[in-house]
């Protein structure tokens, strides 16, 4: 409900000015239909923002949580309601910024253009009521695609200096799978044909099993436990299963195989290798101090391939593996940002403003910092060109430089 109204209140002034654009170049065109266009455009926009309405009514008839929170599958409302609010804010965000590069161009071409033909006027017309259409469908479409898909990012990653055996180890990073009422059999289905189709030796989870509440747990422990690896299967925490119940995850995790790792090592052999994985908790709720984060690197066993796992890809620890000599730092948390928005190129998405590595493969002074998308959502309903994902890293032993 916070989330939504901060949306809305972010969405008024490009709404209003959207609106206002629309209207007139439509206008332009239809200069007969004035009336009914502004009816048409006032109709639409209102409809497509009835969620904070329906929601501030159902907060104070006391309806707001069985409606919005306890609610065990998508239903009429969110379609109706839910869908085309968030589609409605990335799309708004998107042509507000285009509109507005259209509108400032116009201006300073105005002066020259003073005596050009009215049809010249009309091309600006059609080309922001080209920008509104192209965008709303694009919206709709890409967050369909980018929230019920899941893909796979393969890396390649070439060490210096490892044992030939550990040449083509293949790891699978999974993160923040966050089982809820969005995130359901379809996708958890795809999620494990990508899972087979990897055949890991080694599957890593980064935490957050649920999104809320312990509703989703016994799901939540029943898709993991499925889920196979070659050689072992390695878990840390999330802050959503802090927030839901993290000692019943943890033991569910256990009782079928995982090993689950609270802030110690975990040492495997692997042809006449040695691999170490250290497990890290570093949640919004427990944050384990720097100098424990440090003491217990420096205790860690020998290893010839040295991993960190960890929820958030915090600077505290990133900093920390690099003190250390740790090949592979391994992170979820950020979901790519989840809403993601490239006008003109530029990535602009909240979730920079906490994690400077929120997506993907980054080289950070030697350290591999590698940040899966996950599955799951937060807060929001929707993916954005942010897609849902596992990320297969496959090793490669190199000589040493």
């Amino acid at each position: 409900m916070r989330m939504t109204f901060i949306a809305f209140g972010v969405a008024i002034i490009p709404y209003i000015y959207t609106g206002w654009r629309l209207i007139n170049a439509l206008n332009s065109l239809f200069p007969d239909s004035d009336r009914q266009i502004r009816m048409i455009v006032i109709f639409a926009l209102i409809s497509i923002n009835l969620l904070p309405l329906i929601m501030l009514i159902s907060f104070f008839l006391g309806m707001e949580s069985e409606l919005f929170q306890l609610r065990t599958s998508i239903g009429l409302i969110d379609i109706l309601f839910v869908f085309p609010f968030w589609i409605g804010f990335i799309a708004i965000i998107e042509i507000f910024i285009y509109l507005l590069a259209i509108d400032l161009a116009q201006l300073f071409l105005k002066p020259v253009l003073k005596n050009a033909l009215p049809s010249i006027w009309q091309i600006f017309a059609l080309l922001k009521i080209g920008v509104v259409g192209f965008m709303v469908v694009y919206a709709g479409i890409r967050s369909y695609h980018d929230t019920y898909d899941v893909g796979n990012n393969s890396i390649e990653l070439e060490i210096g200096g490892l044992p030939e055996a550990l040449d083509g180890l293949n790891l699978v990073l999974l993160g923040d799978v966050q089982i809820d009422r969005f995130t359901q059999q379809k996708k958890i289905t795809l999620l494990n044909q990508k899972l087979k189709t990897a055949d890991p030796d080694l599957l890593l989870f980064a935490g957050d099993l649920v999104t809320r509440g312990t509703y989703y747990i016994p799901q939540g422990l029943e898709v993991m436990c499925d889920m196979q690896a070659n050689l072992e299967r390695i878990a840390c925490i999330g802050d959503h299963d802090v927030w839901a119940d993290a000692p019943r995850i943890a033991k569910g995790l256990d009782d079928c195989g995982w090993v689950f790792l609270d802030n110690r090592h975990h040492l495997i052999g692997y042809k006449n290798a040695t691999i170490l994985i250290t497990g890290i908790t570093y949640v919004y709720s427990i944050r384990t101090p720097a100098a424990q984060i440090d003491s217990l690197l420096a205790s860690g066993p020998e290893a010839d391939l040295k991993i960190l796992l960890v929820h958030q890809p915090s600077p505290v620890v990133i900093d920390a593996a690099k003190k250390h000599d740790y090949h592979m730092f391994l992170a979820g948390h950020t979901h790519g940002g989840q809403i993601v928005l490239k006008p003109f190129g530029f990535t602009l998405t909240p979730t920079r403003f906490e994690n400077e590595f929120y997506t993907g493969w980054n080289v950070s002074d030697g350290l591999n910092v590698i940040v899966t998308n996950g599955i799951g959502l937060t807060m929001l309903p929707l993916r954005y060109r942010a897609p849902a994902e596992i990320t297969k890293i496959t090793v490669n032993s190199v000589p040493a430089r």
